[in-house]
This record gives structure tokens, sequence and C-alpha cells, in this order.
């Protein structure tokens, strides 16, 4: 059993994706608690009314609206009944039981699982602390529940073989075949809270799996300017489709400020799980006698991990980036070090070939030409001066010729005036 939960400003957002499932045929509403009527006899707003009404009893609050998923594994097959029971445990236990909520049951992913809606405000007017509420009550109830009811634990090893993201269990959007603001919304509850990137460029990384990407548009549009951020489906070659979709139009506000707080809080948790991306592309080429691209990208997907290759129009790879589904780390080949980038990886495929630089240095100098002489070179040739004669090793050929009355001319304007100041202080010491 894995809990996530939500906080947002919007109780009507949260409200309306679920009600749009249970329109869609892909979810049930299970349980209204505390509310005066069966699910089956509430409508939309009464439903939204019920929470808001609750939530208005302290204006000063803006964050009052929990959105929380309850997930099982794929394996387990749970009734209506053991699905409300654990609902109303779960939301005993860290301290909501006596809060209207909404559960609804969605049945439009590969495991069994349960959305919960309610509000943190009490009926009169108290803020029930949100603060590691995750960590804390959460976590102990899950606990509690998973041993009560028999459920798989999150920390078994088959727990993390069933929950943990794989490249397969982000379903990949395809443009036109579903609603495109719910394709993206599965995609993002799949990935903003469960992988630590640091960077737009790396959360793109993961979403271009599935073929949504994150974009603040360009400099000089009126979203990058005011820090707006939009999502979009990509086609099959990577390239925009359909229309974009603002960031504040989802339940959760995916938005910058969101996720510069997640860039911030996964930049401090990086550190450890770099040294296992590592040491699975080393002992891939530890192992292989012949290693390719196409034979590290298997092995990497064999340890749960995708390797992401970036390439440009004429067919040259000019980056690559790592997405560990087991740890959720992503980093960008060079973050790892050279011989984890694109350069580095082709290198050691092919260990013969030298860069240029290195060819020039391990170069023999009997088979070395002299260097091409550049017109800086030149420059700097013409201006040194010429030396006198009278400074040029004696001919045995002739009699050697006297100096001039000054030997210090020709010499440079420096050479001289430091000739002067030795002389001046010559004569001041006698």
């Amino acid at each position: 059993m894995v809990t996530v939960i939500h906080q947002s400003k919007s109780l009507h957002n949260a409200v309306n994706y679920n009600e749009q499932k249970v329109q869609a045929g892909k979810a049930i509403c299970l349980l209204a608690v505390n509310y005066p009527k069966d699910p089956e006899d509430l409508n939309f707003y009464q439903k939204l009314h019920r929470l808001t009404n609750q939530a208005a009893l302290r204006p000063r609050t803006k964050v009052n609206s929990l959105h929380i998923s309850i997930n099982f594994e794929p394996s387990e097959k749970l009734s209506r009944e053991t699905l409300e029971q654990i609902a109303r445990n779960y939301m005993d236990r860290i301290g909501f039981g006596q809060q209207p909520y909404l559960v609804y049951e969605h049945r439009d992913a590969g495991h069994p699982h349960l959305h919960v809606v309610t509000t943190n405000i009490t009926p009169d007017g108290k803020r029930i602390g949100l603060h590691y509420l995750g960590k804390n009550q959460s976590e102990q109830a899950r606990k509690a529940i998973e041993k009560e009811f028999g459920l798989i634990r999150a920390q078994d090893q088959k727990q993390k073989a069933g929950h943990e993201l794989k490249a397969a269990s982000i379903k990949k959007v395809v443009y036109g075949q579903s609603d495109t603001r719910r394709a993206i919304m599965n995609v993002l509850d799949a990935v903003l809270d469960k992988y630590k990137y640091t960077s737009l460029e790396e959360l793109n990384a993961i979403l271009r799996t599935a073929n949504v990407q994150a974009s603040r548009g360009n400099p000089s549009s009126r979203t990058y300017q005011t820090g707006g951020l939009v999502y979009q489906v990509l086609d099959e070659q990577g390239k925009p489709a359909g229309c974009r979709i603002k960031a504040s139009a989802f339940y959760n506000k995916p938005t910058l400020p969101f996720l510069q707080e997640r860039f911030t809080a996964n930049a401090a948790e990086r550190a450890a799980l770099e040294k296992r991306l590592r040491l699975a592309v080393d002992w891939y080429f530890l192992k292989s006698r012949q290693p390719t691209r196409e034979g590290l990208k298997g092995a990497l997907e064999k340890e749960g991990i995708t390797l992401v290759q970036y390439t440009a129009k004429d067919g040259r790879i000019f980056g690559v980036s790592y997405i560990d589904h087991k740890t959720g780390g992503v980093f960008k080949g060079s973050d790892l070090g050279k011989e984890y980038a694109s350069e580095g990886i082709g290198q050691r495929m092919n260990p013969q070939i030298e860069t240029p630089a290195k060819n020039e240095r391990q170069r023999s100098p009997s088979n070395s030409q002299p260097p091409a002489s550049t017109p800086r070179q030149d420059h700097l040739q013409r201006s040194v001066p010429e030396i006198p004669a009278w400074f040029q090793p004696a001919s045995s050929s002739g009699p050697e010729k006297p100096p001039p009355s000054d030997p210090h001319v020709g010499l440079p304007y420096e050479l001289q005036e430091n000739e002067r100041k030795r002389r001046r202080r010559k004569r001041l010491r006698l």
C-alpha cells in the first residue's frame, strides 16, 4: 500500500477531477462521509459546497484542500466493502475521521487505487496542521492498515517490484485517443512526487518518455516573462501536438513555483542516488567484450534504468540522460562524470579512438612537424628588437669588434630602465 498526499488551494479542482472520471466511466464515488446524503443522491455542487462551506470558516487559510491517493499492489483484488473500510480506517488514523470527505475508486490504471478529497478546516473554524502529515501520521496509518488487512507491505521486495516505477508503468500519451488534460494529469501524477529531478530539463527527460513536455515558451513570450508554465502532448516524432494547457488548470497546480520548490528539495537527496547509476554503467563495460549503445541501453533497462539519448538532425548523439525508475534519480550524463556523458561512452566503446588533443601529446618528436605560426605569433616575432652587433658571439674568422661607448644601446626600454636603477643604487651606496 502506497499513499500520496497533495495539498492545494482549490477544492473545486480536486472534486472536479474526480467527478470527470466518474462521468467518463473510469471511477465511482464510494463514500461521502459526514454528508447528509449518500453519494448516489448527491450532485456535483452538493459534494463541492459541503467542503467549500466548511473551508470558508477560516478564510485566512489558503491551503485548505487535501487530495490523497491510496494505491494497492496490482495483484491485490479488494472488494468494495474492503476498500471502504480501508478508507475510513486511514482517515481516522491521520486525524480526519470527523471531517467531510469523498472517496473515489479509480479504474483507469494498472493497479487498484482510491482518491480521497477533504479539507483541513474543522467545523469550529480551526485548522488541522498538514506539516509532516505524510511522514508521520500517514506512514503510521499505512503500516497499521497493511498489518490489519493483510496487504503487501510497501517496503517488501515484491511491493517494490510491483510499484516502483518502470518505463512501461508511465503510460504513453497518444494524441487524439483520450482527453488531453486527463492524459497529461495521469502522467504528472506518476512523475511529480516520485522522481528526483532538479531542473525543468531533467523533468522533461522523464515526461518525454510518455510523450508529454513542460515548456516556459520563448523568452520573449508573455508566458515566460510572467513565470508561467504550460504542458503539451508530443507526437511520435517528439513534436508538439494539440493545444497547450496551463499548469494552473490541473488540480494539483504543477506550476513553475511548485516545481522550483521540488528542485530544491530533490537536490538535497540526489547525492545518494548517483552510485547505483555509475555501477550499472561500469558493470556493463566490464563484462561486455564488444560494447554498443544498444547493448548498454538494454542492460540498463534490465536494472530499471532508462537511457535517454539526444540526437541532432544529422543523426549525431550529442547528449544522454539516465532515469532510474527504482530510486527516482534523474541525471544528465555529465553530472555523473565525463566517462558517463555521450562522448565518454563513445570513447569507452572504442578505446582505440583517441581525441586529437591526446594524439598530439603522444606524437613522437621525430615525427612531429613544427606548427604553423599564427598572425599573433608573427606579430610577436616582428616586435622582438634586433640584437646589437656587439652582442653577437665573436667569429673565429675575424677580429672581435669593440662595443659602443654606451653598452645599453639597442636593449629594450624595460632593460635599459632596470640598468639605470641599478647604477643609481650603486652610486647612492658609494
